[in-house]
This record gives structure tokens, sequence and C-alpha cells, in this order.
């Protein structure tokens, strides 16, 4: 696994619908956003996950408005990803191997540095997944 850190310079401000249970609703989610928000390939997208107390996932389907105010009169909740560094892995045509990402963030998880309290990003790129953990500051 190649992994690099990257600087998220400012926050991004996205949109989300949540899992009712995850992995087995998170193709749902995804697919319950769309359902509200139409897609652009200018629109950015991301999965969010994090470990509850209970040991399970919590997990979010989101994306970027277009413009400011766009998805305001939508009953979608709001999430920041905070700026600051990260953790990253790519996985390209990564909709070939879901299970893969999983994988990857465990990997990821691995290191030091990871700010457990804090939201895992899948950030979707066209045929590319960016796996990205948030580092402690």
């Amino acid at each position: 696994m190649n992994s690099y850190d990257f600087q998220l310079e400012s926050p991004l401000i996205c949109y989300y619908v949540r899992a009712q249970n995850f992995p087995a609703d998170a193709k749902a989610s995804h697919v319950a956003l769309h359902a509200q928000v139409s897609y652009s390939n200018e629109r950015q997208y991301f999965g969010f996950s994090k470990f509850k107390k209970d040991g399970s996932l919590e997990y979010l389907a989101a994306c970027t408005e277009l413009f400011d105010g766009e998805l305001s009169n939508t009953r979608l909740e709001r999430i920041a990803i905070p700026s600051g560094l990260y953790l990253c892995t790519e996985l390209e045509n990564y909709m070939e191997q879901i299970d893969k990402i999983g994988v990857l963030f465990a990997e990821l998880v691995k290191d030091t540095r990871f700010d457990a309290e804090a939201w895992a990003i899948e950030w979707y790129k066209q045929q590319v997944c960016v796996c990205m953990v948030p580092l402690k500051s």
C-alpha cells in the first residue's frame, strides 16, 4: 500500500444521508443521496465512517454543493470535513473492488498518528477512491 500525507487547506461543507446499518446499507445511503441531489462531475462525493461506542461503524454518504445555498432547502444534514493533515491511499477502479476499501482503511488506522475520534473519509474522484484518515494535530 502506497500512502501519503495530504494537507486539506480549508474545510469542506458536505450534505449527507446516514446509513441505517453498516456495511449492509452503505450502498443504499449513496442511492438515497443521489435521489435527492442531481449528479454532476463538478460535485464532490464522499463516504464518512467512524466507530461507535458499541464497536459498530457509523456511515454517511455525502456530497458538496455546486454553489452556495444549493442544498439548503433539502432535508439533508450538514457535516464539515475539517482542514488538517490526513494520511491517504488511493484505490483505482474501486467499483470493481469495493471490499478492498475496508482493507485499506484497516492499514491506514494502524498509523500511530491516526485520530480515532474523527471521521475516516472516502473521497470519490471519478474512478479513484481516496481513503483518508485524519491525523492528530
